[in-house]
């Protein structure tokens, strides 16, 4: 019996695949928090990462 790899068992079969927010790494919440002049990170001068929210401990989104 050969061993063979089939789409059945392979959960790879058609290549790995991610979004691409998560080429870029998302930047931390303090950051924007001390680049605002009062705290509030709406306010902030910096921008975060296309697909990555302001708030921690959240998952990317998709993007185009």
């Amino acid at each position: 019996m050969l061993n063979r790899v089939t789409r059945n068992d392979n959960y790879v079969w058609n290549g790995l695949t991610w979004s691409r927010a998560q080429y870029l790494s998302p930047i931390g919440c303090d950051v924007f928090v001390t680049s605002s002049p009062d705290g509030d990170k709406a306010k902030s001068v910096v921008y975060q990462n296309p697909g990555w929210p302001t708030t921690g401990l959240q998952p990317c989104t998709k993007i185009d």
